[in-house]
C-alpha cells in the first residue's frame, strides 16, 4: 500500500490496526519526524519516548543482530519496534546500473526478514529516496506500507494551516489566512519545519484568543525574508509607490539577495498577465485557479491588479527584469535599475 503522509496521519486516528512493516519515505523533513513520532506514540501509549523499547539500526547494519531483535518477545510484554534508517542496506550504492552483489544479498535477506514480521513488534524504514526501480520500494508498496513524504506546494497550504489552527483550538480569520498564503505564495516548496515553527509562536503570542487575524500573524511573521520581500512586491502590484520605494531601499540596506526580490517581482507581474489573458479569453477567476494551479488568494489579487495595468506596460516590464537579471549576473546594475522599471511600469498604472 502506498498512502500520502497527512492520509496516513489522519489514519492513525481511527481504530485501523497499524501494518507490521511502514516505510516513511520523501524529501520533506517535517512529514518524516511527524509520521515516526505518531506511529511510535501510537505503539507505546500511554509512555513517554524514553520508555519506549525501540531499537534503531543507521549504519552498517547486522542482519542477523535485527532479525534477533525483531523476533524477540519485548522484556515486559507489549510492543517492541525497530527504526531502520541505514542508507546503505536500504538504497544500495548501484555500479553501472546495477547493485553489487553483496548489496543484492543484503537486500534478499532484509525482504525475508521483512515478510514474517511477528506481531509484537513494527519495523520502521525512514529515508528520504528510494530507488523505484530496486526490490525493496516494489515490495513495500505491494506487501506492506508505503508512507510518501513529499513537499507541500504552496497552492495546497491553505488545508494544512487550517488544520494547524484546530490542532490550537483556534482558527483563522480571512484576513489572517490570507496574510500567510500571501507570505508563501511564491515558495514552490513550502517550508513546513519552518511554518510550523511559527504556527507555534503564533499560538502562543494570541494566548487565549482563538481566532488569529491578519494582524497576529504580520506580529509573527514579519521577520521572515518572505515576508519583507512579499509586502514589497505587494506594494508595487498595489500602486503603492512611495511604500514601494521605502520597501525597496529598506531591502538593499539590509543585502537582501537581487534576485529573490526579482523572483518575487516577476511572479506577480506574470500573474497579472495571466489574469489579463484570461479576462480575455472569458475566463472566470475560478478558472484561472484551476488553469494555473494557483491559490485563490494569489489569483484574486492578480485579477484585481490586472485591470489597472497596462498589458503592453507588464509585458515590457518582464523582459526588462528578465534583461536585469541576466546584466546583474555579469556584474550590471542591481537595485538602481530595478527601481526605474518598478517606476516605469508605477506611472503606467491606471
Amino acid at each position: 500500500m502506498k498512502i500520502e503522509a497527512a492520509n496516513f496521519l489522519a489514519q492513525l486516528h481511527t481504530d485501523k490496526p497499524l501494518p507490521g512493516v511502514i516505510a516513511i519515505v520523501g524529501e520533506e523533513t517535517y512529514y518524516r519526524d511527524k509520521v515516526r513520532h505518531a506511529v511510535l506514540a501510537k505503539i507505546f501509549a500511554p509512555a513517554e519516548p524514553a520508555e519506549y523499547e525501540l531499537t534503531t539500526f543507521s549504519e552498517k547494519t547486522d542482519l542477523d543482530q535485527l532479525a534477533n531483535i525483531v523476533n524477540t518477545y519485548p522484556f515486559f510484554g507489549g510492543k517492541s519496534a525497530v527504526l531502520i534508517t541505514d542508507q546503505d542496506l536500504l538504497v544500495p550504492r548501484e555500479r553501472e546500473g546495477k547493485v553489487s552483489k553483496t548489496g543484492e544479498e543484503r537486500l534478499q535477506k532484509l525482504l525475508a526478514l521483512l515478510s514474517d514480521v511477528p506481531d509484537f513488534c513494527t519495523v520502521l524504514l525512514q529515508t528520504s529516496k528510494l530507488d523505484g526501480r530496486q526490490k525493496l520500494s516494489k515490495n513495500l508498496q505491494k506487501e506492506h506500507c508505503l508512507v510518501t513524504c513529499t513537499p507541500l506546494k504552496s497552492y495546497r497550504l491553505e488545508p494544512w494551516l487550517r488544520d494547524q489552527a484546530q490542532q490550537h483550538g483556534a482558527s483563522f480569520t480571512r484576513d489572517g489566512m490570507e496574510r500567510i498564503l500571501s507570505y508563501m505564495m511564491n515558495v514552490d516548496k513550502v517550508p513546513m519545519q519552518l511554518l510550523a515553527g511559527e504556527i507555534e509562536k503564533l499560538s502562543l503570542y494570541a494566548g487565549e484568543r482563538k481566532t488569529w487575524t491578519g494582524e497576529d500573524v504580520d506580529h509573527i511573521f514579519a521577520a521572515l525574508p518572505e515576508a519583507s520581500i512579499f509586502a514589497l512586491a505587494d506594494a508595487l502590484i498595489n500602486g503603492k509607490t512611495a511604500n514601494f520605494l521605502n520597501l525597496l531601499t529598506a531591502e538593499r540596506r539590509k543585502g537582501t539577495n537581487l534576485m529573490a526580490v526579482l523572483g518575487m517581482i516577476l511572479f506577480q507581474i506574470r500573474n497579472l498577465l495571466a489574469a489579463t489573458e484570461c479576462r480575455r479569453l472569458g475566463l472566470s477567476k475560478e478558472a484561472m485557479v484551476r488553469r494555473l494551479e494557483l491559490n485563490p488568494y494569489v489569483a484574486e489579487k492578480a485579477w484585481a491588479a490586472a485591470a489597472h495595468f497596462p498589458e503592453a506596460a507588464a509585458y515590457e516590464a518582464v523582459r526588462n527584469l528578465d534583461q536585469l537579471s541576466v546584466d546583474f549576473r555579469r556584474g550590471g546594475r542591481g537595485f538602481s535599475r530595478l527601481e526605474e522599471i518598478a517606476v516605469q511600469l508605477l506611472a503606467s498604472r491606471r
